[in-house]
């Protein structure tokens, strides 16, 4: 089951579902709306407002999912593939990067677990990187979430804070990532590590890591593959890319 509100995603996986057209904090009603229908319902959310209860026996909440559905072992293990991706979307996405720079894509923006540096990660990227194409997600939107996969293929890295891209990006096992993980109200709050991760920064240490942070960008310049040519922007954020 899944909410209305976040069921696009999975028009990109070939997986059944039934969609919960409440309130998706709302877990116990979610739960009583299906519940004579199958005789065992497993609730891997760990949010709600409605009382449903929580708990906390691994270090993170993507853990703890992991081992409600008895699948702990596997974490990390599992490939995250979309196949039904769309061609047609991702082509209109990146037509509208035209560009012969290095890219680094950064997520500074989350509404579950807000990110209080981010105007100060911008700049910093931006003056240590003048060659760089420095592209701040929050300019770019997709008609689906997972059509950035497209984006994800051709960069030098990703920079995100503790939110969906995150996520995401584990389905370019390549893709080098930078992680800023949440750290309030506890550090169970935050997301664990992926393989694939170069650095992981929690949020209160950013001040005193921020150098580590450009030396791990630099290092992924350094070893990202050519992009071909292409004409540069006049902007290093382009509004509403794909709208």
């Amino acid at each position: 089951m899944v909410s209305a509100e976040y069921a696009s995603v999975l028009d990109g996986v070939s997986v059944p579902r039934i969609i919960w057209f409440g309130d998706w904090r709302h877990v116990r009603s979610a739960v009583e709306s299906v519940k004579k229908g199958w005789p065992r319902i497993v609730v891997l959310q760990q949010y709600s407002t409605d009382g449903w209860p929580q708990s906390r026996v691994t270090d993170s909440f993507i853990k703890e999912m992991y081992r409600i559905a008895g699948k702990l072992p596997l974490f990390g293990r599992l490939p995250l593939t979309f196949d039904r991706r769309s061609p047609e979307r991702e082509s209109a996405l990146v037509a509208c990067l035209s560009t012969a720079l290095p890219i680094i894509l950064l997520a500074t923006s989350g509404i579950s677990s807000p990110f209080p540096y981010g105007k100060d990660l911008i700049d910093l990227l931006e003056r240590t990187f003048p060659d760089v194409l420095v592209l701040d997600m929050d300019c770019i939107h997709g008609e689906r979430i997972y059509d950035l996969l497209a984006l994800f293929e051709r960069v030098a890295c990703l920079i995100t804070v503790d939110s969906a891209l995150l996520h995401l990006a584990q389905a370019i096992p390549q893709l080098p990532v930078v992680d800023l993980i949440a750290d309030h109200p506890s550090a169970w709050h935050g997301s664990p590590a992926y393989a694939g991760q170069r650095l992981r920064v929690r949020y209160r240490d950013y001040p005193k890591r921020a150098a580590e942070i450009v030396a791990a960008a630099r290092a992924c310049l350094r070893s990202a593959p050519a992009l071909g040519g292409r004409s540069a922007p006049t902007r290093c954020c382009t509004p509403k890319l794909g709208a």
